[in-house]
C-alpha cells in the first residue's frame, strides 16, 4: 500500500514521467517537524536533504538574501523542497515561517 507521503507528492506536477522507485526514495526523505514564526526552513543556496509536506500554519517563499520580496506562500496541504530534492540542485528561494508551523 501507497504511503500518504508518497500519494501526496505524486500530485505535484514535477512527478509526472517519474519512477515508482524515484517518487518512494523522494517520498522517503519526508520530515515532520514543528518551527516557531519566523523560522527559517531552507535557506537559498542550500540543498534540502528533505521535503516538507505542510499540515499547519503558513510558510512563505522569497528569492531576495533581506527576505523581504515574498513570491509565494505555502499553507496546509501543500509541499516544500520536491523540485530541489528531484533535481538535486540548491535550493533558489529561501522559506521560513509566517506563524508556528508544522510539516
Amino acid at each position: 500500500m501507497e504511503s500518504e507521503a508518497l500519494s501526496f507528492l505524486r500530485l505535484h506536477p514535477a512527478a509526472r514521467g517519474q519512477s515508482d522507485e524515484e517518487m518512494q526514495t523522494i517520498a522517503e526523505k519526508n520530515r515532520n517537524s514543528k518551527f516557531a514564526p519566523g523560522q527559517m526552513v531552507v535557506e537559498k543556496g542550500t540543498v534540502p536533504t528533505s521535503v516538507r509536506l505542510v499540515s499547519g500554519g503558513r510558510f512563505r517563499m522569497t528569492v531576495a538574501s533581506d527576505h523581504r520580496d515574498t513570491v509565494a506562500n505555502f499553507g496546509p496541504g501543500e509541499q516544500l523542497g520536491f523540485l530541489s530534492i528531484l533535481c538535486e540542485e540548491a535550493s533558489t528561494v529561501s522559506v521560513e515561517t509566517d506563524e508556528t508551523s508544522m510539516t
